[in-house]
């Protein structure tokens, strides 16, 4: 075979069969394959919103075939007008496809982060080259008809061999454990919270501040809490595995799905319980044990509906330039939903559209859905399981479980970690602390619902997490396992309370995930059917452990088994959190501010300001107990000379002082500011807010009856 090259001043005629296949090529290489390829090695994108294989043909079928359709369509169409026509689509079309290609190939091969102007240029000018090459060089033309197996490739590639591949497959035929013998039934409980550290409910010397958390303290007092746990795998979709199998997962190519984690708690105890299980990033539960009914599944409509707006966002973090694509919503904090919390920001979302099943679109609903399960009646033992997005980003719950506004990435963040603005860190402290405080709160609500039932003290409740995070100044992830974030990510709750036990116990065995389940079947008496890697912790002789090794993407961390890491890291909060409140929370040396009266404040001299709220009309006729509740106050002050983003402000409602906080991001004279507001100073409908800038010799107020 041999190969002609000719470059042509003047280009051949167009045909529609160069229409076509440009088209086809270029729609293919710059839309569908690089969404394709993300899609495939991120399973999880379908299985947080429960998505049955068809939507999975659905995204294939629409990025390699209906798109490119769509383009060679309209370009078709212009040719009625005219070849004139023809060709000046067609060439608006390979320039745009072009570009979009161009700016992804320059992604990958730039040593520098390039101006977000500068990439568009470069990709605009490649595109204009795509076009030359295919109107003039035949070996790009030849290159082009070669090029149009590509759909096919990809199309195989992402539903026969990627990891969201398995999706397609059914488990309902997966072989179980046979002959598994239950000699003490009771009921189980297992609640695993998400992006859970320890540190957010112990002090500096490891006690639990039940008067922030009465409920785990509740918990506590009526079992076994292991103060010294840790978790074993970093990722979720890891982690859960190993906690629900009790064999440490390997990261490779497996996803948490049944077909590839067979063996669990839920086909441990297919045969003698009732399974009710409520799973919101995986699906290990087979079809089998729970005929499928743990994942409820929007109307096609509406959910094809989301996923056509979470996948073009995604394209477009794909497409635009790194610069460009920071103004987008954040992909990297949820499993869906993207758009919501930029909607939320803007004023644009009603909350009533967050009640659908949509892990992500109020996740709530879970918790009510999973609460209502465990207070209807069975005549049979039943475990009742549930991995709740608790306090997983994004962070806008309060105590009582009111939703507040909140935009995404939090202010101080880079999306996956943080930057070096320790006083922004801290406010994102204090909102994963009030979100916590909502776990605490959920755990009440279980443990109320048992006691309706009657079943409380005979059941077998498991609370606990599968790792925490890092959100601490310059992390660059805030889920990576380093020595340095030991103390954040592995130290993890862990309390057991058993049938009948008077309980009160505080275990410091190094307790870890993988001995969760080997413990459930000691108290139901099961012998286990397969090897596991952990222990039961009840076990009169417990194995030894010196050390104990967390493992993430970025490798393994082994560390040891004092504890000393998580101590730490409380001290430190209770250094930022007056008796560990969240609501407690000022810049260094401003605390003795809040709950005083405005009257008795040191405003800053000659401090002509003028404040602009974002959303001033949440405060007008306001409901005390509206839900989303006004709590996260955001502005921006200008003062009369240059902003210097270190400008602290006292915020007070109705006269006393209920925040304070500091500003940033300065621009001129401008500069941004927000804080947390507790719903219960708000206790008329026509509150009278006040930002005020506080002096810098600030005292505390006088001491007030």
């Amino acid at each position: 075979m041999s190969w002609r090259v000719s470059i042509s001043k003047a280009p051949r005629p167009l045909t529609r069969l160069d229409v076509a296949t440009d088209l086809v090529v270029l729609s293919t290489f710059a839309l569908a394959q690089p969404l394709l390829y993300l899609l495939g090695r991120n399973p999880e994108f379908f299985l947080a919103r429960a998505a049955p294989p068809i939507d999975v043909y659905l995204v294939a079928v629409v990025g390699l075939i209906f798109l490119p359709g769509i383009a060679i369509g309209v370009a078709l169409g212009a040719g009625l007008l005219g070849h004139r026509a023809l060709a000046a689509l067609h060439a608006a079309l390979v320039v745009t496809f072009g570009a979009a290609l161009v700016v992804q190939v320059l992604d990958q091969v730039s040593l520098i982060t390039l101006p977000g102007w500068l990439a568009v240029a470069l990709a605009a000018a490649g595109g204009g080259g795509i076009w030359l090459a295919l109107r003039h060089w035949s070996v790009a033309r030849t290159l082009a008809r070669w090029l149009t197996v590509g759909p096919v490739v990809f199309g195989i590639s992402f539903l026969l061999v990627s990891p969201t591949a398995q999706l397609l497959a059914a488990s309902g035929d997966l072989s179980r454990p046979q002959g598994v013998v239950v000699a003490n039934p009771v009921p189980v409980v297992v609640v695993v919270f998400d992006e859970f550290p320890l540190a957010s409910l112990i002090d500096g010397e490891g006690r639990l501040l039940v008067g922030q958390y009465p409920n785990l303290g509740r918990l506590a007092a009526d079992g076994v809490w292991y103060r010294n746990a840790v978790g074993v795998l970093q990722q979720t979709e890891e982690a859960l595995p190993t906690i629900l199998s009790g064999q440490r997962a390997q990261p490779d190519e497996r996803i948490p799905f049944a077909a590839d984690y067979p063996l669990t708690i839920f086909s441990l105890l297919s045969d003698t319980y009732e399974i009710r299980a409520s799973e919101s990033v995986t699906e290990l539960c087979p079809r089998y044990a729970c005929v499928n009914s743990s994942r409820a599944v929007d109307p096609a409509p509406e959910r094809w509906r989301a996923l056509a707006g979470d996948l073009s966002i995604v394209e477009a973090h794909l497409l635009f330039p790194d610069d460009l694509s920071s103004r987008l919503p954040v992909i990297s904090q949820t499993w869906g939903d993207f758009a919501r919390d930029d909607a939320e920001a803007r004023g644009e979302f009603d909350i009533i559209e967050r009640f659908r099943r949509n892990v992500d679109a109020d996740r709530r609903v879970q918790v009510d859905g999973f609460i209502d399960v465990i207070e209807e009646p069975t005549d049979e033992p039943t475990l009742y399981f549930a991995h709740l997005l608790y306090p997983h980003l994004p962070w806008n719950y309060l105590p009582d479980g009111r939703a507040y506004r909140s935009a995404s990435p939090a202010p101080g963040s880079n999306a996956t970690g943080w930057g070096g603005d320790e006083w922004l860190v801290t406010q994102a402290n204090q909102r994963q602390l009030l979100q916590v405080a909502y776990a605490d709160t959920i755990v009440g609500r279980i443990v109320s619902a048992l006691e309706a039932r009657g079943v409380y003290e005979e059941t077998l409740v498991v609370v606990m997490a599968d790792h925490g995070s890092a959100d601490i100044p310059g992390v660059e992830h805030r889920r990576t396992i380093t020595p340095e974030t030991v103390g954040h990510i592995a130290a993890i709750p862990l309390f057991v309370k058993l049938p009948g036990d008077e309980g009160g116990t505080i275990d410091d065995y190094r307790a870890e995930t993988i001995d969760v389940l080997p413990t459930i079947a000691d108290v139901l008496g099961i012998a286990m059917p397969w090897e596991v890697d952990g222990t039961s912790l009840l076990a009169e002789t417990r194995p030894e452990r010196t050390s104990s090794t967390m493992t993430g993407p970025s490798g393994e961390v082994t560390f040891g088994v004092d504890g000393h890491e998580v101590r730490a890291v409380a001290t430190e909060k209770m250094a930022r959190f007056e008796d560990g409140d969240p609501w407690r929370l000022a810049p260094p040396g401003y605390a003795a501010l809040l709950g005083g009266a405005v009257w008795d404040l040191d405003v800053a001299a000659g401090a002509a300001v003028s404040v602009r709220l974002d959303r001033p009309a949440d405060y007008v006729d306001l409901d005390p107990a509206a839900d989303p509740f006004p709590a996260l106050l955001t502005g921006r002050v200008t003062f009369s000379a240059a902003a210097t983003g270190e400008e602290i402000l006292a915020v007070a409602v109705d006269g006393v002082v209920r925040g304070v906080t500091r500003t940033f991001d300065p621009e001129e004279r401008d500069a941004r500011f927000q804080v947390m507001l507790p719903p219960a100073a708000f206790t008329t409908p026509a509150p009278h807010i006040e930002v005020l800038v506080v002096g810098e010799g600030a005292s505390p107020f006088p001491a007030r009856s």
